[in-house]
């Protein structure tokens, strides 16, 4: 029973949703109705790559499958794991799926970092020699972390760059309000000193329409620059 349901959750619901996203490929991005049903499966990549999310599921399962029902050695599991991640990788390398560059390049390390670790496990397991083993540890440490750093350099520098932005909108809140002020009062008084013109022309006898209906005229303050 367990392994129908995996091959049915695994294979043949995302193929239906890959049928679904394929029928539906070219207004996949602007109709809204899609991108509330479906929008976690291709929302986050480019229009070449919509079905970057059924690979993706397709991948982990595949890989939480053949550690879950392979019974042999693990270095047989490893190579079996080692071969899905190098197939993954190369498509991944043929059409890379995400808008910005940082995010490709993460793709790009953590895939690196599973085979590197991966291979030297294969190492470690082989060799007796204890300084040998120590050194394997070392390298998968390096792997890991080179990887999961520059993810979390990646993060923290979004959230720096996000708080700036909110300071620059806090600090440029009170210089807009003052332009505007700025422009107002400058405003006001051009329309006084006109109408202190106007009033003494209608004492010389002449026709002074504006100054008897005592209307201004509107007013256009361009919005601060981006």
């Amino acid at each position: 029973m367990v392994l129908p349901a995996l091959l049915f959750w695994t294979f043949l619901i995302p193929l239906v949703i890959f049928f679904v996203l394929y029928s539906k490929r070219s207004k996949l991005f602007d109709s809204e109705g899609l991108r509330i049903i479906l929008r976690n499966f291709y929302n986050p990549y480019s229009q070449e790559v919509y079905y970057r999310g059924i690979v993706i599921g397709i991948f982990k399962m595949s890989i939480f499958i053949l550690a879950s029902i392979l019974n042999t050695s693990d270095i047989v599991k490893g190579i079996a794991i080692m071969l899905v991640i190098h197939a993954y990788f190369q498509f991944f390398k043929r059409k890379p799926p995400y808008k910005h560059a940082s995010l490709n390049k993460a793709e790009k390390f953590c895939c690196l970092a599973y085979m590197v670790v991966l291979t030297v496990e294969f190492v470690r397991m082989s060799v007796e020699l204890e300084w040998i083993k120590k050194l394997c540890e070392v390298v998968v440490f390096i792997s890991i972390a080179s990887a999961g750093g520059y993810v979390v350099i990646n993060v923290f520098w979004l959230y720096i760059m996000q708080a700036w932005g909110m300071f620059n909108k806090f600090v440029e809140k009170p210089r807009n309000l003052k332009e505007i002020m700025t422009h107002l009062a400058n405003y006001h008084e051009t329309e006084r000193n006109n109408q202190q013109k106007e009033h003494a022309w209608s004492n010389k006898g002449y026709p002074a329409a504006e100054s008897q209906l005592h209307r201004r005229s509107a007013i256009s303050v361009d919005p601060p620059a981006k």
